[in-house]
């Protein structure tokens, strides 16, 4: 994995070598110094994972990377926690997404102040699992259990007030404090404990060849004869 120390040395390996990982953990990006990254980003169609955790990215800085992001190929893994999209930020970037040509699986969006998650984001079918902690959402659309390759759905520190039932049926699953996680039918199953191996069969006196069937006072086992008062 690259870590540079400023958006211009990303920029270098980025059309230096053939990178892999990209780390731009807290490189002060702003919205401004994102056409940096972006024309760095261009040079690349081997980068598979790109961290850009604590960037201050908002509306106009993820207008200049959505669709380079997007157009990169190999992508699986996309960290952009920390920073401030918000609804209209995450709604761009997720039409972006879902019409590009990456396929990600991982898509992190922790702490951007969403109240509202896009409808765009239900079309990024390749998605496996998607962290929207740290923000305010009250609900989530029930339409996330339809996703058909989507495992987890980080929720934890959200001021949730209710879930669409039909997201609770399909797998909602409430763990230790605030943390909700949506599973799929797949892993819901291979969750499940494995087949106990089944019990020998008890060995059974034949009652028909004399067992002893009193108990110590003489009485049958089952009570007083029948008719006794």
């Amino acid at each position: 994995a690259i870590r540079p120390q400023s958006v211009e040395d990303a920029g270098a390996s980025l059309r230096a070598s053939r990178v892999a990982k990209l780390d731009g953990t807290r490189l002060n990006l702003g919205d401004a110094r994102c056409l940096v990254l972006a024309a760095g980003l261009q040079h690349t169609t081997t980068l598979q994972e790109l961290t850009l955790w604590k960037n201050g990215i908002g509306l106009q800085g993820i207008k200049s990377l959505a669709g380079v992001i997007s157009a990169l190929p190999k992508l699986r893994v996309l960290n952009l926690y920390r920073n401030r999209l918000q609804d209209a930020g995450t709604e761009l970037l997720a039409k972006s997404l879902a019409n590009g040509r990456c396929q990600l699986a991982t898509l992190w969006l922790g702490d951007n102040q969403i109240t509202q998650l896009p409808d765009a984001i239900l079309q990024i079918t390749t998605l496996q699992k998607l962290f929207l902690n740290e923000n305010r959402l009250e609900t989530v659309p029930a339409e996330l259990a339809q996703m058909p390759n989507l495992k987890a759905v980080d929720l934890d520190s959200n001021p949730l007030v209710g879930l669409p039932g039909d997201l609770y049926m399909r797998g909602l699953t409430r763990l230790p404090g605030p943390r909700w996680e949506l599973l799929s039918q797949f892993l819901l199953t291979s969750l499940e404990p494995p087949p106990q191996p089944e019990e020998p069969p008890m060995l059974v006196a034949d009652k028909t060849e004399g067992a002893d069937l009193t108990g110590e006072d003489g009485e049958a086992e089952g009570g007083k004869e029948d008719g006794a008062e």
